[in-house]
């Protein structure tokens, strides 16, 4: 039986939306440093505080400079037949405990790994949602170096659907893998582009929403849209938005190691590419835009 409305937050099946609606508290400190924890302490430092202060069971483990954590819940998540998806509040708070520990013991270490991503799972019916995040993003937020909006928009947000994790309680269905920052700017690009694509007023009257790919591979930074609309102007101004959010993206990380910037049309098989030299000429943070 389900709990009242007024104890869930419904939203449409859709990272994004659901991350508009998240309050994830940050910490600040005075005074010279002292870490608490030693780098080789940091997955069990999570584990005990979220069993001992918020009694999650969490699991965590480093592959090379990913920390990956996994937070498994049970019936928080609910599909209805409209196709949207409803998260009981206790689902947003395990949710928010879980990422505020992440990030306590992170900013409290000697030494950390450059990533850390974080999967809750509801592993009765088979929900996943992955954030991806880079550390010294957050220790910028924390420092109030970049603003929040600009935080929260380069976090990596996925769901997923997976038998495999109906009862897994232990991450078994999870490929662990180790991220690069060339592989975490491709593919925030591409989110941040998507996202623009599907807020923008121009784009509102298109019944398929165009979506967006981006990957890196042999020093080149390659994405791939796909849309439905046949006016020449549209794609023109996609092409032009992709590489405008790369450009800023790039110098905001001070990007440099890479070839040339390529975007691709799906429909019209058109591709553009901008030189290194290019992109790095565009001067700004993306956060001034």
């Amino acid at each position: 039986m389900r709990s009242k409305p007024s104890l869930r937050n419904k939203v449409k099946f859709g990272p994004l939306k659901l991350c508009l609606s998240l309050s994830i508290i940050l910490f600040s400190s005075c005074g010279p440093f002292e870490p608490s924890y030693k780098e080789g302490e940091i997955p069990g430092a999570i584990i005990r505080i979220c069993a001992e202060e918020y009694k999650l069971n969490v699991a965590a483990k480093r592959v090379g400079q990913t920390l990956w954590v996994y937070v498994p819940v049970n019936g928080m998540v609910h599909w209805d037949p409209e196709k949207l998806l409803s998260f009981d509040q206790e689902f947003m708070e395990a949710l928010r405990r879980a990422m505020t520990t992440v990030e306590r013991v992170l900013l409290n270490a000697q030494s950390t790994p450059e990533f850390y991503i974080l999967v809750i799972a509801d592993i009765k019916v088979g929900f996943g949602y992955t954030f991806t995040i880079y550390v010294p993003d957050v220790k910028k937020s924390h420092a109030n170096y970049i603003p929040w909006p600009e935080a929260q928009s380069r976090y990596l947000k996925d769901i997923s659907m997976k038998i495999e994790t109906l009862g897994d309680s232990d991450g078994k269905w999870i490929n662990y893998y180790e991220m690069t920052l060339e592989k975490f700017l491709a593919l925030q690009i591409a989110q941040r582009a998507e996202t623009k694509f599907r807020e923008g007023a121009q784009y509102n009257k298109n019944i398929h929403m165009p979506t967006v790919s981006g990957e890196y591979r042999n020093g080149i930074f390659k994405f791939t849209f796909d849309r439905q609309s046949d006016d020449p102007k549209k794609t023109g101004a996609m092409f032009d938005e992709i590489f405008e959010i790369a450009e800023y993206v790039l110098n905001s990380y001070e990007v440099k190691d890479f070839s040339s910037v390529d975007v691709s049309d799906i429909k019209s098989a058109r591709e553009m590419v901008k030189s290194r030299e290019e992109i790095l000429a565009r001067k700004g943070k993306i956060w001034d835009r």
